[in-house]
Protein backbone atom coordinates (compact mmCIF):
# COMPACT_ATOMS: atom_id res chain seq x y z
CA UNK A 1 0.00 0.00 0.00
CA UNK A 2 1.61 3.29 -1.23
CA UNK A 3 2.05 6.60 0.75
CA UNK A 4 0.16 8.06 -2.01
CA UNK A 5 -3.16 5.84 -1.34
CA UNK A 6 -3.04 6.78 2.71
CA UNK A 7 -2.93 10.35 1.48
CA UNK A 8 -5.92 9.92 -0.83
CA UNK A 9 -7.93 7.98 1.96
CA UNK A 10 -7.48 11.09 4.48
CA UNK A 11 -8.35 13.60 1.82
CA UNK A 12 -11.72 11.69 0.76
CA UNK A 13 -12.50 11.40 4.87
CA UNK A 14 -11.97 14.53 5.54
CA UNK A 15 -14.29 15.33 2.64
CA UNK A 16 -16.79 13.08 3.53
CA UNK A 17 -17.41 14.46 6.83
CA UNK A 18 -17.72 17.80 5.47
CA UNK A 19 -14.41 19.08 7.18
CA UNK A 20 -12.86 20.69 4.58
CA UNK A 21 -13.61 24.22 5.58
CA UNK A 22 -11.57 24.12 8.00
CA UNK A 23 -8.43 23.47 6.07
CA UNK A 24 -9.18 25.47 3.26
CA UNK A 25 -9.76 29.28 3.43
CA UNK A 26 -12.96 30.39 1.26
CA UNK A 27 -12.04 32.32 -1.89
CA UNK A 28 -13.91 35.31 -0.79
CA UNK A 29 -11.56 35.42 2.46
CA UNK A 30 -15.34 35.37 4.47
CA UNK A 31 -15.04 32.38 6.73
CA UNK A 32 -16.12 32.26 10.36
CA UNK A 33 -13.59 29.75 11.35
CA UNK A 34 -10.43 31.94 13.28
CA UNK A 35 -6.89 31.85 11.88
CA UNK A 36 -5.73 29.86 14.56
CA UNK A 37 -8.81 26.79 14.35
CA UNK A 38 -7.37 26.80 10.57
CA UNK A 39 -3.83 26.46 12.09
CA UNK A 40 -4.80 24.05 14.43
CA UNK A 41 -6.74 22.13 11.89
CA UNK A 42 -3.37 22.19 9.25
CA UNK A 43 -1.59 20.71 12.02
CA UNK A 44 -3.85 17.75 12.32
CA UNK A 45 -4.15 16.78 8.83
CA UNK A 46 -0.41 17.66 8.32
CA UNK A 47 0.11 14.58 11.13
CA UNK A 48 -2.13 12.11 10.08
CA UNK A 49 -0.56 12.45 6.62
CA UNK A 50 3.35 12.70 8.12
CA UNK A 51 2.48 9.20 9.84
CA UNK A 52 3.28 7.09 6.95
CA UNK A 53 6.57 8.62 6.97
CA UNK A 54 7.92 8.49 10.48
CA UNK A 55 9.54 5.62 12.18
CA UNK A 56 7.03 3.05 12.62
CA UNK A 57 7.93 2.47 16.47
CA UNK A 58 5.90 5.88 17.22
CA UNK A 59 3.56 6.29 14.72
CA UNK A 60 1.01 4.86 17.58
CA UNK A 61 2.24 7.13 20.52
CA UNK A 62 2.47 10.28 17.67
CA UNK A 63 -1.21 10.26 17.05
CA UNK A 64 -2.05 9.87 20.46
CA UNK A 65 -0.57 13.25 20.75
CA UNK A 66 -2.05 15.02 18.09
CA UNK A 67 -5.77 14.06 19.11
CA UNK A 68 -4.79 15.52 22.55
CA UNK A 69 -3.31 18.37 20.98
CA UNK A 70 -5.09 19.48 17.67
CA UNK A 71 -8.27 17.75 17.28
CA UNK A 72 -10.77 19.93 16.47
CA UNK A 73 -13.70 21.05 18.36
CA UNK A 74 -16.17 19.16 16.07
CA UNK A 75 -17.80 16.01 16.50
CA UNK A 76 -17.38 15.09 12.82
CA UNK A 77 -13.22 15.47 13.44
CA UNK A 78 -13.68 12.90 16.38
CA UNK A 79 -14.92 10.64 13.97
CA UNK A 80 -11.99 10.92 11.74
CA UNK A 81 -9.51 10.61 14.67
CA UNK A 82 -11.54 7.17 15.29
CA UNK A 83 -11.55 6.03 11.63
CA UNK A 84 -8.09 6.86 11.58
CA UNK A 85 -7.07 4.50 14.56
CA UNK A 86 -9.34 1.85 13.70
CA UNK A 87 -8.30 1.17 9.92
CA UNK A 88 -4.39 2.10 10.56
CA UNK A 89 -3.28 2.77 13.72
CA UNK A 90 -4.87 0.35 16.51
CA UNK A 91 -2.12 -2.68 15.77
CA UNK A 92 -4.57 -5.16 17.39
CA UNK A 93 -7.76 -4.62 15.23
CA UNK A 94 -6.73 -2.15 12.53
CA UNK A 95 -7.74 -3.01 9.30
CA UNK A 96 -4.39 -1.94 7.60
CA UNK A 97 -1.24 -2.94 9.98
CA UNK A 98 1.43 -0.17 10.14
CA UNK A 99 3.75 -2.38 8.57
CA UNK A 100 1.53 -2.22 5.39
CA UNK A 101 1.26 1.48 4.69
CA UNK A 102 4.01 2.91 6.32
CA UNK A 103 7.07 3.69 4.22
CA UNK A 104 9.59 4.84 6.58
CA UNK A 105 12.30 2.14 5.78
CA UNK A 106 11.74 2.91 2.07
CA UNK A 107 13.12 6.83 2.80
CA UNK A 108 16.11 4.70 4.82
CA UNK A 109 16.66 2.57 2.09
CA UNK A 110 15.85 5.75 -0.43
CA UNK A 111 13.77 3.48 -2.21
CA UNK A 112 10.09 4.71 -3.87
CA UNK A 113 7.59 5.79 -1.38
CA UNK A 114 4.52 5.59 -3.97
CA UNK A 115 4.17 2.69 -6.67
CA UNK A 116 3.74 5.03 -9.77
CA UNK A 117 6.05 2.94 -11.72
CA UNK A 118 3.41 0.12 -11.16
CA UNK A 119 0.65 1.97 -12.09
CA UNK A 120 2.98 3.48 -15.69
CA UNK A 121 3.61 0.05 -16.34
CA UNK A 122 -0.06 -1.81 -15.91
CA UNK A 123 -1.21 1.44 -18.06
CA UNK A 124 0.97 0.84 -20.78
CA UNK A 125 -0.41 -2.88 -21.03
CA UNK A 126 -3.88 -1.77 -20.85
CA UNK A 127 -3.03 0.55 -24.11
CA UNK A 128 -1.30 -2.83 -25.60
CA UNK A 129 -3.60 -5.53 -24.88
CA UNK A 130 -7.59 -5.28 -26.27
CA UNK A 131 -9.75 -5.03 -23.43
CA UNK A 132 -11.11 -8.51 -24.08
CA UNK A 133 -7.86 -10.20 -25.68
CA UNK A 134 -8.50 -13.55 -27.38
CA UNK A 135 -6.38 -16.23 -25.94
CA UNK A 136 -4.09 -16.21 -29.27
CA UNK A 137 -3.61 -12.65 -29.68
CA UNK A 138 -2.48 -12.26 -26.10
CA UNK A 139 0.07 -15.04 -27.10
CA UNK A 140 1.11 -12.86 -29.92
CA UNK A 141 1.59 -9.60 -28.33
CA UNK A 142 3.36 -11.03 -24.80
CA UNK A 143 6.66 -11.40 -26.96
CA UNK A 144 6.36 -7.99 -28.16
CA UNK A 145 5.48 -6.65 -24.53
CA UNK A 146 8.42 -9.16 -23.32
CA UNK A 147 11.11 -7.71 -26.32
CA UNK A 148 10.13 -4.09 -25.08
CA UNK A 149 11.03 -4.63 -21.40
CA UNK A 150 14.23 -6.22 -22.37
CA UNK A 151 15.44 -3.17 -24.52
CA UNK A 152 14.32 -0.79 -21.37
CA UNK A 153 16.08 -3.13 -18.91
CA UNK A 154 19.68 -2.64 -21.29
CA UNK A 155 18.85 1.06 -21.99
CA UNK A 156 19.34 1.22 -18.34
CA UNK A 157 23.26 -0.25 -18.33
CA UNK A 158 23.67 1.92 -21.00
CA UNK A 159 22.27 5.42 -19.95
CA UNK A 160 21.17 5.93 -16.29
CA UNK A 161 17.42 8.18 -16.31
CA UNK A 162 18.66 10.88 -13.68
CA UNK A 163 15.32 11.36 -11.26
CA UNK A 164 13.68 14.43 -11.12
CA UNK A 165 15.42 17.45 -9.42
CA UNK A 166 12.15 17.72 -7.03
CA UNK A 167 12.51 14.15 -5.93
CA UNK A 168 16.01 14.62 -5.17
CA UNK A 169 15.26 18.14 -2.87
CA UNK A 170 12.33 16.15 -1.37
CA UNK A 171 14.88 12.75 -0.46
CA UNK A 172 17.36 15.14 0.93
CA UNK A 173 14.95 17.27 3.16
CA UNK A 174 13.52 14.03 4.85
CA UNK A 175 17.19 12.73 5.02
CA UNK A 176 17.99 16.02 7.34
CA UNK A 177 15.13 15.09 9.34
CA UNK A 178 15.14 11.83 9.93
CA UNK A 179 18.94 12.80 11.30
CA UNK A 180 17.50 15.55 13.68
CA UNK A 181 15.15 13.52 14.50
CA UNK A 182 17.48 10.60 15.55
CA UNK A 183 19.55 13.24 17.36
CA UNK A 184 17.06 14.48 19.66
CA UNK A 185 16.70 17.83 17.92
CA UNK A 186 13.23 17.57 16.73
CA UNK A 187 10.06 15.68 18.65
CA UNK A 188 8.32 12.73 17.06
CA UNK A 189 5.19 14.94 16.77
CA UNK A 190 7.30 17.78 14.88
CA UNK A 191 8.88 15.05 12.63
CA UNK A 192 5.22 13.95 11.47
CA UNK A 193 4.36 17.57 10.28
CA UNK A 194 7.64 18.50 8.63
CA UNK A 195 7.33 15.73 6.68
CA UNK A 196 4.20 15.91 5.49
CA UNK A 197 5.23 19.50 4.66
CA UNK A 198 8.28 17.93 2.93
CA UNK A 199 6.25 15.98 0.43
CA UNK A 200 4.75 18.80 -1.01
CA UNK A 201 0.86 18.19 0.63
CA UNK A 202 -0.65 21.55 -0.25
CA UNK A 203 -4.42 22.40 0.69
CA UNK A 204 -6.22 24.42 -2.05
CA UNK A 205 -10.04 25.05 -3.07
CA UNK A 206 -11.21 24.45 -6.68
CA UNK A 207 -13.50 26.81 -8.48
CA UNK A 208 -16.00 25.36 -10.41
CA UNK A 209 -16.62 27.57 -13.40
CA UNK A 210 -19.99 25.60 -14.40
CA UNK A 211 -22.14 26.37 -11.81
CA UNK A 212 -20.02 29.97 -11.01
CA UNK A 213 -19.81 28.62 -7.15
CA UNK A 214 -17.17 27.25 -4.89
CA UNK A 215 -16.73 23.75 -3.77
CA UNK A 216 -14.71 22.17 -1.48
CA UNK A 217 -11.91 19.63 -2.69
CA UNK A 218 -8.66 18.68 -0.94
CA UNK A 219 -5.65 18.55 -3.86
CA UNK A 220 -2.95 17.49 -2.73
CA UNK A 221 0.68 16.66 -4.47
CA UNK A 222 2.62 13.64 -2.85
CA UNK A 223 5.80 13.13 -4.33
CA UNK A 224 5.81 10.62 -7.34
CA UNK A 225 9.22 8.89 -6.46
Amino acid sequence: MPASFITRGHCRKIQDLGLCRYLLRPLNNNSSISDYEQHKAANWFYTAIGLALIPPSVVADTWVQEMDDFTLDHRLAINFNDYLVSTYIDSSSCQFQISIWNVHDAVIQNLPRTNNSVKSYNNRVDNSFPKYPHIYRSIELLPIEHAFQQHKAKETFVHMRKPRKISDNIDAHLARLLEQHAKGEISDFQLAISCSKAVKIKLVKKYNNKYNSSFNVILFLFDNK
